[in-house]
């Protein structure tokens, strides 16, 4: 199984001739080692397409090997999703590792909605103290304005000139009263064109 992958194996059994068997894709690697098992070989080769040797192992090597391999299979790697849990077919192992990717892909997926949603609101929290001040800043010119236009009325002399401010001060009084209670309507509509 190891790289790079062999195209044939020979198979070496004492008193009888080598036999050697293809590996065409598709074939079970562990069907293939329990036949070459069945041989009971002292040694087997690994061919590759020329008939050239890749690598070769004897029955004390194999031996070793089906030894250390339950003790590897058992649990697998620990660090390493890829490995089949103990009893799982590849059809499961592949399902595992599609449900653990998916809920990965969403864990960072919320976090970064999460993070985002939070920058929204402090951007609308800034935009409102923003708006808030301006507000306080109309506020106080309007007041400004009407002091000083009350002011130049009260100091004029009566006379046309007087009535001018008078009238101009009563003006903006009656515009600014009215802009204060026309406002705004049902659900932020404003009053007149389209709203009630």
């Amino acid at each position: 199984m190891k790289q790079p992958r062999p195209v044939k194996v020979r198979v070496h059994v004492t008193g009888e001739p080598p036999r050697e068997m293809s590996l065409g894709p598709g074939q079970s690697w562990n069907q293939i080692a329990d036949s070459i098992d069945a041989f009971h070989p002292r040694l087997v080769e690994a061919l590759d397409a020329a008939g050239g040797t890749i690598r070769a192992t004897d029955d004390e090597q194999r031996a070793a090997a089906a030894e250390a391999a339950p003790a590897n299979d058992e649990g697998g790697d620990p660090d390493d999703p890829t490995v089949p849990m103990q009893g799982d077919s590849q059809i499961e192992t592949f399902a595992r590792l599609l449900a653990d990717a998916h809920r990965s892909s969403s864990e960072r997926s919320f976090a970064f909605v999460e993070v985002a949603f939070n920058k929204i609101v402090e951007i609308a929290n800034v935009q409102t103290v923003r708006l808030d001040k301006m507000q306080t800043l109309i506020d106080s010119m309007q007041r400004r304005y009407l002091q000083a236009v009350a002011a130049a009325g009260e100091g004029e002399e009566p006379g046309a000139e007087g009535g001018q401010a008078q009238l101009l001060a009563q003006m903006a009084a009656q515009f600014l009263q009215g802009a204060a209670m026309k406002g705004p309507g049902t659900n932020g509509a404003p009053h007149g064109n389209g709203g009630k």
